[in-house]
């Protein structure tokens, strides 16, 4: 796609269009599970389960009696859980591993174990074997993807929001990386923030902040080299995250370059995600579940956090 035209303002974006797409996905929904997203996209309430002990161990039973029927599957037999049994040390039959993906998907096993088996086969693809046999931490980085972890357009913010939620922020420059190396960076925070239960219950809310200017050097989604990742089953990575994504804020400048960027994702983007994205255009009126404008970091320096943490040290509880 030529560049000059994306940008420009005679370039034809049928806005109505867009919005449309946006009040279909929710009112796909009855009005009781539409309101019930839409409570909790706004820090309302939660849709987390309350916990029992027989409801996690009915679930996880039925849960692994999923996951046997799908490895029986002929297009199975060479995924990435089929693999990791025979590796001399997993963490994929581990309880609490399995219980990060019934809580994405509150409890319901069937989906938890698409989950678990799609995340896996992320985990191989990204990060080869290794990825099956231990949890990720920073030395699966090498020597320059690890430059991109420190750089901090991804990072996590040293607080919660008011319901008590973790919040991970993408810096408009984080969209200038492979794509690959993006993926590899947001799965390591997902997993980073997976390792706490409370926020397995609560969720996390992403917030993907953009500047005016940023369109002089990023690729527009979907282009050679900003293809989206997709496995070769059709797999898309949105879906293996081992954390619950309650919100998404698209914080976007009013500029036809980002508009394009909005109708892009708008289009394309499946329902369960897009009925949890809400767009803003006045950066300066944001008001985001208690998180003040201030508080959020600008890309034009590497912020450290309150304590002079290394952006990817955020992982741990504040």
């Amino acid at each position: 796609m030529d560049r000059s035209v994306d940008r420009s303002d005679d370039h034809p974006i049928n806005d109505d269009q867009v919005e449309a797409r946006l009040s279909t996905s929710l009112l796909r929904l009855n009005f009781q599970d539409r309101n019930e997203i839409t409570e909790e996209v706004h820090g309302v309430r939660s849709l987390g389960r309350e916990e029992t002990p027989e409801l996690i161990n009915d679930s996880l039973h039925k849960m692994n009696a999923e996951l046997l029927s799908l490895v029986s599957e002929p297009q199975n037999h060479q995924c990435a859980f089929q693999r990791a049994q025979h590796l001399q040390k997993t963490f994929v039959n581990d309880r609490n591993f399995r219980l990060k993906f019934l809580r994405v998907e509150l409890f319901d096993p069937i989906k938890a174990a698409d989950r678990m088996m799609l995340c896996l086969d992320y985990l191989l693809y990204l990060f080869g074997q290794r990825g099956l046999e231990e949890p990720l931490d920073s030395s699966f980085f090498v020597k320059e993807e690890a430059a991109a972890l420190r750089e901090g357009y991804i990072q996590l913010l040293p607080f919660r929001d008011r319901r008590g939620r973790r919040i991970l922020v993408l810096l408009t420059k984080a969209f200038s990386y492979d794509p690959k190396l993006r993926v590899k960076l947001c799965f390591y925070f997902c997993h980073a923030l997976s390792e706490d239960v409370e926020t397995q219950r609560r969720g996390i809310v992403w917030i993907v902040w953009g500047r005016p200017d940023m369109d002089k050097i990023l690729k527009f989604p979907g282009t050679p080299g900003n293809k989206r990742i997709v496995l070769p089953n059709g797999g898309e990575c949105n879906n293996a995250a081992q954390i619950r994504v309650v919100a998404i804020h698209m914080c976007l400048p009013p500029t036809p370059f980002f508009r394009l960027v909005k109708s892009f994702y708008v289009l394309i983007i499946h329902d369960t995600h897009l009925q949890r994205m809400v767009f803003h255009h006045d950066r300066n009126a944001i008001q985001i579940d208690g998180v003040r404008n201030s508080c959020l970091p600008s890309s034009r320096y590497r912020h450290r956090g309150r304590q002079g943490q290394k952006p990817h040290s955020m992982a741990k509880d504040p």
